[in-house]
């Protein structure tokens, strides 16, 4: 039987209510970032867009329709991280691999100012 918990590196469809502004919403793949931790219900996840655009920026990794459980092509915009409870995670679609994980976290890295571009 397949866990309903998140864990690190799986990709949901999550919903994230409603749209804010420039803030992504609505029910969409989002990939989960943090690690689990006992008794956590928050998780961060990055949701994909299907809306390509500024794929020069190091916060922006496209991914290709029929990868991880993706059913079109598709951009993970690390900028749009967000924290999500528990209950709002539908079904698990798939899991990152290795080129797609080295990607993500240099990106997240450079985002927080961990690591220099």
């Amino acid at each position: 039987m397949e866990s309903k918990i998140p864990r690190r590196g799986e990709i949901w469809y999550v919903n994230l209510g409603d749209y804010n502004g420039s803030i992504q919403g609505d029910i969409r793949p989002c990939l989960v970032l943090n690690s689990n931790i006992k008794g956590m219900t928050i998780y961060h996840v990055i949701p994909f867009t299907s809306k390509i655009k500024h794929e020069d920026m190091i916060t922006h990794i496209t991914v290709g329709e029929g990868n991880f459980g993706l059913t079109e092509n598709s951009m993970l915009c690390i900028e749009q991280q967000q924290p999500v409870n528990e209950n709002q995670f539908i079904r698990k679609i798939g899991f990152w691999d290795n080129t797609l994980k080295s990607k993500v976290l240099t990106s997240v890295k450079i985002f927080l100012g961990i690591m220099n571009n």
